[in-house]
């Protein structure tokens, strides 16, 4: 029997015993080694940054042992522990560090690539994330938000024995059964491992001294006057001249250059808008509204969810007017000629707000003469 019959056999093998028990090892015994045989090392391309930064952060692997051993590169999914080998962050923050912000992946992962298995030889190094470092691509600063001193620390992880957490998981059976048979040699060659790299310390500083500054200078110093917002209390200047630049490109319809200060603007006022920035927002939004039925820079959902929030901070009973006045606003004509009425985002806050004027809105809108109002 040839090799190319036997590689055949092996992966119908392999196929069908992942179809009966869902599970498949490695075939030969691995090594296991520690950190006196691997060390693992990271450093950032500097050690103060100020708010909005992303520290870049380089990690290398050194055989410390007395024979060239082979190690896995990290593949898309290492970084949230999703597959093996897995590099995962553990970051300390300050206690007025502010919310951690959220970040999002789609929960899959490619099938593995069998360049990411690199001999490394005794007394060699390799840089886990190539020359560069990582950092913007994992948004590793998602934590850091506050100013004060971070600690970082990676932890390096080969010691997954099932083979499914290494290929990945979108293929079809045939096709993780031939990746099952084809990574067994490589896999096999490189040892258990779960290591934790040194600790480093980045501080972070304020952004600007005054964050009306920021917002008056180009655009990406504004996202960094933007996100010292979220963490800082706002002085009465600080927050009119936010308010001031948001109403500024409402006014002007588009303004791509400040697109992003919008953005973070309005995200700002989502959560934190007192009554005297709800009213002048609205003041400045209703004639547009009434006039043309939108406003350019507010049409997707989440501005739309973002200006509703907002308005909310507006005192009763002009919050509920506001409200029920973009409920029944008509925004343009369906192909068939019929008027469109938005009004998804403003129910949807309403409710998840739990918001007093729920009852109110929906009340003056079953009264309301006008047309929009029929189609609830």
């Amino acid at each position: 029997m040839d090799k190319k019959q036997l590689r055949v056999l092996g992966s119908a093998a392999v196929a069908v015993g992942i179809a009966l028990y869902g599970f498949i090892a490695v075939a030969e015994p691995r090594e296991t080694m520690t950190s006196r045989d691997i060390d693992l090392r990271i450093t950032t391309d500097k050690d103060v940054y100020r708010i909005g930064e992303t520290p870049m952060v380089r990690a290398t692997l050194t055989n410390n042992s007395d024979r060239d051993i082979m190690v896995a590169l990290p593949m898309d999914g290492s970084l949230i522990g999703l597959r093996y080998p897995k590099t995962t962050f553990a970051v300390t923050v300050p206690a007025n560090a502010g919310p951690k912000a959220m970040i999002g992946f789609c929960g899959n992962t490619n099938p593995i690539n069998m360049d990411i298995f690199q001999t490394l030889k005794k007394g060699d190094s390799i840089e886990l994330f190539g020359e560069g470092g990582i950092g913007a691509a994992y948004d590793l600063d998602r934590g850091m938000r506050g100013p004060g001193t971070y600690t970082i620390q990676l932890t390096y992880a080969t010691d997954g024995t099932d083979v499914r957490h290494w290929i990945g998981d979108l293929l079809r059976p045939p096709e993780a059964a031939a990746l099952t048979v084809e990574i067994q040699p490589y896999l096999s060659k490189v040892p258990l491992m779960n290591l934790k790299s040194n600790t480093v310390e980045i501080t972070y500083e304020s952004a600007f001294d005054s964050v009306a500054e920021a917002l008056r200078g180009n655009p990406t110093d504004q996202v960094y006057g933007l996100r010292q917002l979220q963490t800082t209390d706002m002085s009465k200047k600080e927050r009119n001249a936010l308010v001031d630049g948001i109403i500024d490109i409402i006014r002007a319809k588009k303004d791509h250059s400040r697109s992003e200060f919008f953005r973070g603007g309005m995200a700002v006022l989502a959560e934190s808008a007192e009554h005297d920035d709800a009213k002048r927002i609205w003041k400045a939004v209703r004639p547009i509204y009434k006039k043309h039925g939108y406003v350019d820079v507010l049409r997707s959902s989440d501005m739309e969810a973002m200006l509703v929030q907002t308005l909310l901070a507006l005192e009763s009973p002009q919050r509920a007017e506001a409200l029920t006045f973009l409920l029944t606003r008509q925004e343009h004509k369906s192909g068939s000629g019929n008027p469109i009425y938005p009004r998804g985002q403003v129910l949807r806050v309403l409710f998840e707000e739990k918001s007093e004027d729920i009852t109110t809105v929906l009340q003056r809108i079953a009264a309301d003469k006008h047309p929009g109002a029929q189609s609830y």
